[in-house]
């Protein structure tokens, strides 16, 4: 594809991801398409339905998965921090293959309750994050090379940490800060684990990086994150652990939202086009 087509749909998708219409209806997505769920049920059997599936989807099924989940994203980290600019092709395309797969995979599950069930909603939302950043790994806007950063900025480096740490006794919901469990459990295959790192990496190089896949990443990130709390805060108390496990997803979507909605002085690579002087 020729640099001025690229530009030309960057700036369109820059655009657009600032419009009202375009954030009302990824946050309306979550509430209003159906689950497929293939006996009745009720209203309130809702959050069982989909505590069944995430509790239990089908990309758990494959153990082996869960290291070369957290290896790889640990190699592609040092990558960019080493390399810079070289590892962002790698670093966008596994972030789109990864959220590809999460988007179908972690929402489907065979429960002992409703058998055969699909979160709808959650598909087209983390799909939307997905073709975002498979859209980046064509455009390459994202640039690592290292740039300065206040220092408080990088407060988002230990809360993505313990987010893809995920220290977590399953059967308990307790605390368990486990150093093998660190390179093997599920969190490289969450997505509530998952986008705190993507969104880390690409705050500590803003503003070279694509705003418009920064913005939906941050954007959906943080309904995943609001419905995460009230879910473990008031809905679950008693999982409150789960509750501080998820409090790096919301926070460091709100920052990463925020910055997205920003001006930079220096405007961030492929930031021209339609948006250019255009105020929100």
């Amino acid at each position: 594809m020729r640099a001025e087509s690229i530009d030309k749909i960057q700036g369109y998708l820059d655009w657009m991801t600032r419009r009202w219409w375009f954030l009302s209806a990824l946050a309306l997505a979550n509430f209003l398409i159906p689950s497929y769920v293939p006996r009745a049920y009720q209203p309130q059997e809702i959050p069982g339905i989909i505590e069944a599936v995430l509790s239990n989807p089908l990309i758990y099924k494959f153990p082996a998965l869960m290291v070369l989940a957290k290896l790889i994203p640990i190699a592609l980290i040092a990558a960019v921090v080493l390399l810079g600019g070289k590892a962002a092709r790698l670093f966008d395309l596994y972030a789109a293959v990864l959220l590809f797969a999460l988007a179908l995979f972690q929402n489907m599950a065979f429960t002992e309750k409703y058998g055969f069930v699909i979160l709808w909603s959650n598909v087209v939302s983390i799909m939307v994050v997905a073709i975002f950043w498979a859209w980046e790994a064509i455009a390459a806007k994202n640039d690592f090379t290292a740039t300065k950063q206040p220092l408080w900025s990088y407060w988002v480096i230990p809360a993505a940490f313990l987010a893809f740490w995920f220290p977590v006794e399953t059967s308990s919901i307790t605390p368990k800060f486990s150093i093998l469990e660190l390179f093997t459990n599920e969190a490289g295959l969450t997505l509530c684990m998952m986008l705190p790192v993507f969104l880390a990496v690409l705050s500590l190089y803003y503003p070279n990086v694509n705003r418009a896949t920064f913005r939906v990443t941050s954007f959906v990130g943080m309904i995943f994150g609001s419905l995460n709390l009230v879910t473990w805060f008031l809905l679950k108390p008693s999982m409150w652990w789960m509750g501080v496990l998820h409090l790096p997803l919301f926070g460091i979507s709100i920052h990463a939202f925020s910055l997205s909605m920003t001006r930079p002085g220096r405007a961030a690579s492929g930031a021209a086009g339609i948006d250019s002087g255009r105020q929100v």
